[in-house]
């Protein structure tokens, strides 16, 4: 289970969830209405289950609500992404939350990297 944050034009991110490890097949999903291509900024596994991953998505868009542009899409200021960092923070060091690099398919068993751009790239 993911916590995932995206970008298609720096300007505006999403922030979103799977249930799957795979990042992969919901980026595609996403791309399609989108015109210009995804970039992922975090990918963020969660270590609790379904409940958790829901209550951290929540929190997550509680923190950036000042910046909210529609649902899951928030505006990307300065001040938008300093919120995030601290809450990602503090969800790393209460073990909640750890950043990935790579994920495995459930497909295929294959481990798929995501080179992910980092929050402070869009500063």
């Amino acid at each position: 289970m993911l916590i995932y944050i995206i970008t298609s034009d720096r300007k505006s991110i999403k922030i979103g969830k799977t249930n799957n490890i795979d990042l992969t097949s919901r980026l595609r999903t996403i791309q399609t209405s989108l015109p210009s291509n995804i970039e992922v900024v975090e990918a963020l596994m969660i270590t609790g289950n379904n409940k958790d991953l829901n209550k951290i998505e929540r929190q997550l868009h509680s923190d950036c609500k000042n910046w909210n542009i529609n649902r899951e899409w928030f505006e990307c200021t300065n001040e938008c992404i300093n919120t995030l960092e601290n809450s990602i923070d503090a969800l790393i060091k209460s073990n909640m939350l750890f950043k990935v690099g790579g994920v495995i398919d459930d497909s295929t068993g294959k481990t798929k990297f995501y080179n992910p751009i980092g929050l402070k790239s869009l500063k």
